[in-house]
């Protein structure tokens, strides 16, 4: 394509035209233009269009094209499980795309999915835990790896020739889009937006609270050869020079798998990946689920293996074998009674798998005719991780996922529940409520149940100190029968309790002090202790 406006152009706009070069417009003249007139100089593709960017570069030999088209022919090669007419062997079990050219798009960069109810594709989520691996890298999830595959071999995918076992992915990922307006001194108004990750299907098991998450999205290919060009001495100089300047930029020396050594690290969002053919290695496994011979194993964290090589059922809070068995605890507790409902049963809640089961187990004694009637639910949760209590508030309308705090109750610390729907569903079926409980209100109830002879969870906590609330407020009645689950013992959180009776739990202000006593390991000084303690509390 010509464009006569590109022809010739005077001293005064060679400046605009560069600017146009560099942003992606390339020349394309009969006359022959001056090499310091093109943005990349004698490396400059003559064309227009989008494809640009995947062109190769006009200085190079018929060699040196024969090898570039051979590396263009697998960017744009589609995978598959087995070899067929959907691809080429090698994909998965999770991966987010079946081709380089699905992320990269036309070698250039990626994009946001177009709609909330569309995947990410060519953006992905990094993940990893505080601390460092062997050598320095960020610490991988154990349950997840380093970045989130939100595609596998189950169906969901392209790749019909696929004939296995399914897999499922590890979660499904979209993106949602916070809006609002910002107004200039003029009065003149625009409407911008902040992009919200959205998680939902974990399913290999929660995060954790530790977890820490970045989107990124595919960056552009082309010139990654110039950068590899550059020797570590010309950016260690140039390093210098920034810092001497007031820059914070500083080199990243990160592991060579090729070389077995550190070097410094050149690609990627952040400079992880020392070398192209790395970098590529890297990205085809855990983009793909591509091994080579310098990644060969499998992109599968050890949880996902050795499910998948014994046909191990992962019971974690949303998958049925779990839910199912958590039914029992209704029908326990409703035996315990003689056949008898309690007036209200309340559950911590984190991921909520726990209130839609014990709700199923009730439905189900009443279906089967054991029980003619139904308790009312109360969901307890912590302040700091809340989401469900705060959809609560506006009548179930609308739920927006939050990133949970660090709360005392550490495994409901989760602000994207994955049994959202079903707990809602639950609570509303149940007659229920949702409350929640601070870090002072749930450390002090659980120190409260502790006095009575219990030894609580800080959990445990927080549904106490609901159940505390209710009764305050009249909502639990004195002659209503009450029952507070508990989810785990205090002997597994005695951090928690000594540093309560110390006073050295933050946001909190203790109310039922209790020290401890420090002792030796001697039976008779125990025992001594312990009688004189019970003679006190007789006087």
């Amino acid at each position: 394509m010509h464009d006569p406006a590109l022809l010739k152009f005077s001293a005064r706009s060679s400046v605009l035209v560069l600017g146009l070069l560099a942003a992606g417009a390339i020349a394309v003249t009969h006359e022959k233009t001056d090499e310091a007139a093109r943005s990349a100089g004698s490396f400059t593709v003559e064309r227009f269009d989008k494809a640009a960017y995947s062109e190769p570069a006009p200085v190079l030999n018929i060699k040196q094209r024969q090898v570039f088209m051979v590396g263009r022919n697998i960017f744009h090669r589609q995978w598959a499980s087995i070899n067929s007419l959907n691809g080429d062997w090698g994909l998965g079990p999770t991966f987010i795309a079946d081709r380089c050219s699905a992320c990269h798009v036309n070698a250039g960069r990626g994009g946001p999915p177009a709609s909330r109810d569309e995947q990410l594709l060519s953006m992905l989520v990094r993940l990893s835990l505080p601390g460092e691996d062997a050598h320095g890298a960020p610490r991988p999830h154990p349950h997840y790896g380093d970045q989130l595959q939100n595609r596998s071999l189950d169906g969901r995918n392209v790749d019909f020739a696929y004939a296995g076992s399914p897999v499922p992915p590890e979660a499904d990922l979209y993106m949602d889009w916070e809006e609002r307006v910002v107004s200039f001194p003029d009065g003149e108004t625009i409407e911008l937006r902040t992009p919200k990750l959205r998680i939902e299907n974990l399913n290999f098991g929660p995060l954790g609270a530790e977890a820490m998450m970045s989107v990124r999205i595919a960056q552009p290919i082309f010139g990654l050869g110039f950068l590899e060009a550059v020797s570590e001495r010309t950016l260690a100089e140039i390093a210098l020079k920034q810092k001497a300047q007031g820059f914070n930029g500083r080199p990243n020396h990160v592991w060579d798998a090729v070389n077995n050594r550190t070097a410094l690290g050149r690609f990627g969002w952040k400079a992880n990946q020392p070398s192209l053919k790395q970098q590529i290695a890297s990205a085809a496994l855990g983009d793909m689920g591509l091994s080579s011979r310098l990644f060969p194993d499998q992109n599968c964290p050890p949880v996902q293996e050795i499910c998948a090589r014994n046909n191990i059922y992962l019971a974690n809070s949303m998958n049925s074998l779990r839910i199912e068995g958590q039914k029992t605890v209704s029908i326990e507790l409703v035996q315990q009674f003689d056949w008898e409902v309690p007036d209200w049963v309340i559950i911590p809640g984190g991921n909520l798998g726990n209130v839609s089961a014990l709700g199923g187990g009730f439905l189900l004694m009443r279906d089967l005719g054991i029980i003619s009637k139904l308790p009312r639910i109360a969901c307890a949760q912590a302040q700091r991780a809340n989401p469900l209590y705060q959809s609560y508030l506006n009548g179930f309308r609308t739920f927006h996922p939050m990133q949970a705090q660090p709360t005392l109750a550490s495994a409901i610390q989760i602000g994207n529940p994955v049994s959202i729907e079903k707990a809602i569903r639950t609570v509303q079926m149940f007659d229920g409520v949702v409350e929640q409980a601070s870090e002072d209100e749930l450390a002090n109830a659980a120190a409260r149940g502790d006095r009575t002879g219990l030894f609580n969870c800080p959990h445990t906590g927080v549904a106490l100190a609901v159940l505390f609330k209710l009764v305050e407020r009249g909502d639990i009645r004195p002659q209503q029968r009450v029952v507070v689950i508990s989810t785990a013992n205090g002997l597994k959180f005695p951090e928690f309790k000594i540093k309560y009776h110390e006073s050295r739990l933050a946001d909190v202000v203790p109310q039922h002090v209790n020290l401890p006593v420090n002792l030796p390991a001697d039976y008779t000084k125990v025992h001594d202790v312990i009688m004189r303690a019970l003679e006190q509390r007789r006087s």
